[in-house]
């Protein structure tokens, strides 16, 4: 921490972090984020004890790892290509909807988010985890979290996050290295106008404002790094029929880190072995899960019944 408590004396400006402090900040993602997550943790215990919520997550191959598309290794576009391009292409859907919305309506036709999917339902979860190829093994991911800090749509910090799809990438990680280098101060500094000392910062609170004009200039740098579980509104046929919820992922580097956030909610990983994924999707036919059901599209429907026996 040296490095950091020799820079804290310094008059913040709108110029980037140094090379060295970035560097270190890098180095040190882990350490840094662990030890401000351990102190939001003992300052909730303080506070009124709530249930726990649990989540579930089906992946067809226990290889995969439980990272939103847009971190994924794989992925070489920026975040901000899927989100400008789909916005410009439609515009007719786009301008009617939020922030949320957006991401998931990009989801929904399989363009990589900031958004993992997730659900209420275990048994939908298992269904995914054995609707890939019989001869990988598959894994449902249990998650816990406190119930209060599962948010809806119009949730100050899911706007936040949200809007960040609107960011170049490189934007987005001197965004991340000011959260980490004020992480510890719970706010980022302001000049004698109000306005964000740094530039990056000034421009991301605009962004949110406008479209939510009660956004105030409190922004917590922790809050656009770590992963949030968001309930999403149930008007999106596919959401209500899979139980369907997201986490929305904070600023990261890299999958690693972003997998490094996420794993902290998980409680169980039961790996579900491909020999009994064909038994298994006929087990979940008799409660009524199955492609027909998690999926109401015209096309999905079809497709079911057209290879149904």
């Amino acid at each position: 921490m040296s490095l950091l408590q020799k820079e804290r004396g310094k008059k913040p400006t709108n110029r980037k972090l140094s090379i060295e402090l970035t560097k270190f900040i890098d180095q040190n993602v882990k350490y840094l984020y662990d030890y401000k997550r351990r102190r939001v943790a003992d300052e909730e215990l303080n506070q009124e004890q709530t249930r726990l919520t649990f989540f579930y997550r089906g992946m067809s191959n226990c290889a995969y790892k439980a990272v939103p598309g847009i971190y994924r290794k794989s992925e070489w576009h920026e975040e901000n290509y899927y989100y400008n391009e789909i916005s410009v292409r439609c515009p007719e859907i786009f301008r009617t909807l939020n922030n949320l919305e957006k991401l998931t309506y990009m989801q929904h036709y399989g363009c990589p988010t900031r958004l993992l999917d997730i659900t209420s339902n275990p048994l939908v979860a298992l269904y995914f985890a054995c609707s890939g190829k019989i001869d990988i093994d598959g894994e449902v991911v249990i998650f816990a979290v406190n119930e209060r800090d599962v948010l809806y749509s119009n949730s100050d910090r899911i706007q936040m996050l949200s809007k960040l799809a609107e960011f170049k990438r490189d934007e987005q990680n001197d965004l991340r290295l000011l959260a980490y280098y004020y992480l510890n101060d719970d706010k980022f500094p302001q000049s004698s106008n109000r306005h964000y000392a740094n530039t990056v910062v000034e421009r991301f609170y605009h962004a949110v404002k406008r479209n939510n004009g009660a956004f105030e200039r409190d922004i917590i740098p922790f809050d656009i790094l770590r992963p949030q579980f968001v309930q999403p509104n149930k008007d999106n046929p596919r959401i209500l029929k899979q139980d369907g919820a997201f986490i929305i992922s904070g600023l990261n580097a890299n999958e690693d880190e972003c997998e490094m956030k996420i794993q902290k909610y998980i409680i169980r990983e039961l790996l579900i072995p491909g020999k009994y994924k064909a038994d298994i999707l006929k087990q979940l036919e008799y409660v009524g899960i199955n492609q027909a059901t998690l999926f109401p599209e015209v096309e999905k429907v079809a497709d079911y019944l057209r290879r149904r026996k």
